[in-house]
């Protein structure tokens, strides 16, 4: 693979995951996953998933409740609608923000769930462009911290975010070695 200044910023956001999900206050793991943590397995880079996606935002967010891992739900502000175009198809994703943060959630579900993947879904992060267009990037998808610790109490995709295909990028399943 011919390294780009793509390929470098994304192969240096994986490996601070890694860094971070060792050494963050906030980390998932319990400190015997910590001592035979590997690292985080990710699927082959590919600008295929590298996307444009314009933003529908909702003039009032509403709130609207969410499930979540632990058979419950919370509140979220249904902040908008991403469209993005993958193998010249349409797609839609719907953006949540947490009530009273400063950033957005977008879980997702793809065939990759329960196999290559976990069965509760992923999130794919976004950066703004400019105005409603957003960079879309499933290289660096990334999974909740239920997949480390089944005692954090992670949003699931709801059904309108779920991608009838396989999204073959961003984090695999994680295998702890406990």
């Amino acid at each position: 693979m011919v390294e780009t200044t793509y390929t470098r910023r994304i192969l240096d956001l994986r490996k601070s995951f890694d860094k971070n999900i060792l050494e963050s206050p906030d980390s998932p793991l319990t400190e015997s996953q910590k001592t035979s943590f590997k690292g985080i397995t990710w699927f082959p880079l590919d600008e295929k998933y590298k996307l444009e996606a314009k933003m529908e935002q909702n003039e009032t967010p509403q709130e609207t409740s969410v499930a979540l891992s632990h058979g419950d739900e919370k509140e979220y502000l249904k902040f908008g609608i991403l469209n993005f175009k993958l193998d010249n198809l349409q797609f839609t994703l719907t953006v949540f923000k947490p009530i009273g943060k400063d950033y957005f959630l977008i879980p997702f579900k793809d065939n990759t769930a329960g196999k290559e993947t976990y069965d509760g879904g992923r999130f794919v992060p976004i950066k703004i462009i400019n105005n409603n267009i957003y960079n879309l990037d499933f290289n660096i998808a990334y999974n909740p911290n239920c997949v480390y610790n089944k005692d954090f109490n992670c949003i699931l995709p709801p059904k309108d975010n779920f991608l009838p295909f396989s999204i073959t990028a961003g984090q695999k399943m994680y295998r702890s070695s406990d």
